[in-house]
């Protein structure tokens, strides 16, 4: 059994990287939101069932520092944060994961997972065709001392996954893609999935996509029609229903 944690990064009055586009101001807080909640969904169709949490599921103003901690709290065997890149070259574009600094208990152990997630998104994202840029691995760089959403979370594995860049024309039409945002949430409930299976030994099924849990559930059909008509001869041939 796993405790898997989900963070959809800033949320409320934290918004995040902004983008107006075609008259539209769209805010990272959303997207990531939007993501997060894809990725319970593909991890509740993975078996036996795990424990999800996720640091919120509303535009919910949380303080950055509680996230880690949180997730510690609930005994969490893996620590995922997910947010959306921006930047002043508008040409910079694709997905970067993060890892806590060298000085946190753990983080070696964070960067092997983060670059394996980073590994299965890129991997699994362009076998479907979205020409996502690699922008590999890195470490948590924003203060020599502040570990941001990662306070508090060692030793926890923990990752941090920046899906595209707002900033770039083509990354926020993908974000505005119903089907890539799906894509991506799914890369990354099977980078968890996977890593914890290799290299914490579980032996825990991959995450389906919803069509084929769909597909699982309709084959089960004829099964049904062909034991209900079992039952019902039986009771026919046994000399009818008794009232």
């Amino acid at each position: 059994m796993a405790i898997f944690y989900i963070d959809a990064g800033h949320g409320g009055a934290e918004t995040g990287a902004t983008r107006t586009y075609n008259n539209v101001q769209y805010s990272e807080k959303d997207f990531n939101l939007q993501l997060a909640l894809l990725v319970k969904r593909f991890l509740q169709t993975i078996s036996p069932q795990q424990t999800i949490y996720l640091y919120r599921e509303t535009d919910k103003n949380g303080n950055r520092y509680m996230r880690g901690q949180d997730a510690k709290s609930k005994g969490a065997d893996i620590f995922i944060s997910i947010h959306n890149n921006s930047a002043s070259n508008t040409s910079a574009s694709g997905t970067l994961t993060l890892y806590p600094k060298t000085f946190t208990l753990g983080w070696e152990t964070s960067k092997n997972f983060a670059s394996y997630m980073q590994g299965t998104v890129i991997s699994y994202m362009n076998s479907k065709g979205w020409g996502v840029t690699d922008n590999g691995i890195s470490i948590w760089t924003n203060s020599d001392s502040e570990l941001g959403v990662f306070q508090g979370a060692a030793p926890i594995p923990s990752c941090l996954v920046e899906c595209a860049f707002m900033s770039n024309n083509k990354d926020i039409e993908k974000l505005l893609n119903q089907g890539f945002l799906e894509d991506m949430a799914y890369s990354i409930s099977l980078g968890a999935v996977r890593w914890l299976n290799k290299y914490k030994g579980l032996n825990i099924s991959e995450p389906k996509r919803i069509e084929e849990a769909m597909i699982e559930k309709s084959s089960l059909l004829p099964v049904l029609g062909i034991a209900l008509i079992a039952i019902v001869s039986y009771y026919v041939f046994k000399g009818g229903f008794k009232k």
